[in-house]
């Protein structure tokens, strides 16, 4: 249960006395000056994710995704990093296999981890490990996204973002 809901949700599981709101309130002073009984509640209540992005490598060349329509505005459209939920009991090599295969019909090799995100979007939070990986078979076809491109790091820029895959972004450029 831990990974999938914010400490404020188990804070308030697991302490149900009036120490819990002051708790939530010291909490949130790094959030916003005053919260709000309404901003508590959505800090306590935030789904937490743990997920995997793939940067799937090809020689000098990265694959880039774009998401197809969301019930989540900020995210839809917006191009990332292929991946997924890591399951119950699945290792983040587990998870990241699993999900090229099942979103893009890829097998990879994962070569090394890359760097981790935590990113809070308006309805839910995420811890994104992200892994070097390279193509090992299969035909790219995409069932979860409407575009893909292959691209230089240099080039990354030029495409719109998801909020979470841009510190990833930021190194591969970097490099």
């Amino acid at each position: 249960m831990a990974g999938r809901y914010s400490p404020f949700y188990l804070a308030v599981r697991q302490q149900k006395n009036s120490d819990t709101l002051e708790m939530l309130r010291q909490e949130c002073h790094l959030y916003c000056s005053m919260p709000s009984p309404k901003d508590l509640l959505v800090l306590a209540y935030m789904k937490h994710h743990e997920v995997v992005a793939a940067v799937i490598q090809n020689g000098d060349q990265i694959l880039c995704l774009q998401r197809g329509p969301s019930k989540y505005h900020y995210i839809a459209h917006k191009w990332e990093f292929p991946g997924g939920k890591v399951e119950p009991g699945e290792t983040q090599e587990q998870a990241i296999i699993r999900e090229i295969h099942e979103e893009l019909g890829l097998q990879v090799d994962v070569r090394a981890a890359f760097l981790t995100v935590e990113h809070e979007y308006p309805d839910f939070k995420i811890t994104m490990h992200s892994l070097l990986c390279t193509p090992a078979g299969g035909e790219l076809v995409l069932t979860e996204h409407v575009g893909y491109q292959w691209l230089p790091a240099s080039g990354l820029l030029s495409l719109d973002w998801a909020a979470a895959d841009l510190p990833i972004v930021d190194k591969l450029m970097a490099q």
